[in-house]
């Protein structure tokens, strides 16, 4: 079963467009045939930006919070190595999906993860919500 991370603006995207690729990799973790993992931080990020902008999704965020497991603290060795790899605020995102051992870090942020897209960091390949969903298809149809 693969296990992905969700950064803030994926879990964003989720409650505000729910057929998106974001939205549908909440269904499929709702429905049992993958594994959704986010950290407090990606959360409370994508809490503070749906009550900014975008206060009548509100109600459908819990559907998106519930269906994701929240993974502990990193480590501040991986929180550490994460800084030098990326910009200081998106650390604890890179950091938490490596001590969560996922299989991948999904993110939209392409302005500050752009450099690390489709690279493999510490076992964790970071990938845009569209390359997930493909992916996640793809081996759903192998498997089933």
């Amino acid at each position: 079963m693969i296990v992905f991370f969700l950064d803030a603006n994926v879990l964003f995207s989720a409650v505000y467009r729910p057929q998106s690729a974001p939205g549908l990799l909440i269904d499929f973790a709702a429905a049992g045939l993958t594994r959704a993992v986010t950290s407090a931080y990606a959360l409370e990020e994508a809490r503070r930006n749906l009550a900014l902008k975008a206060p009548d999704a509100i109600p459908a965020w819990e559907r998106v919070r519930s269906s994701c497991t929240l993974c502990p603290s990193s480590s501040n060795e991986t929180l550490e190595w994460s800084a030098a790899q990326i910009m200081a605020k998106d650390a604890p995102i890179l950091a938490a999906s490596i001590d969560a051992r996922c299989d991948w870090l999904v993110t939209g942020d392409r302005r500050d993860f752009g450099n690390l897209f489709s690279s493999i960091q510490r076992s964790v390949l970071v990938i845009s919500p569209s390359e997930a969903l493909r992916r996640l298809i793809d081996q759903l149809q192998i498997g089933g």
